[in-house]
């Protein structure tokens, strides 16, 4: 089984996933969720969120993130130093 990433290996992953699918997949740049089950997922959230399968994706994901269209992202956790860590790195990458 895959390890858990650190919050780093997680926000690196989610700035590529995020480029990756606006640049091949043609979101329409929307809000996102990026998950990291398995392996690094993007979801549009108002074409796939309510969907069973990807709601239990979210749901064993050790990290879930929403991704902003002014490029801004927020960790969704109820972890306050997790979240803080994440919205540092995610700046400083900027």
């Amino acid at each position: 089984m895959k390890e858990v990433p650190t919050v780093q290996e997680f926000v690196d992953g989610v700035r590529r996933e995020v480029h990756r699918e606006e640049q091949h997949s043609g979101l329409p740049g929307g809000v996102m969720l990026v998950e990291c089950d398995k392996v690094m997922c993007v979801w549009d959230v108002f074409r796939s969120a309510n969907s069973r399968p990807v709601q239990d994706y979210l749901k064993r994901s050790p990290f879930v993130a929403a991704v902003y269209p002014d490029g801004s992202a927020q960790l969704l956790s109820r972890d306050e130093d997790e979240c803080r860590l994440f919205a540092t790195l995610w700046e400083l990458g900027k």
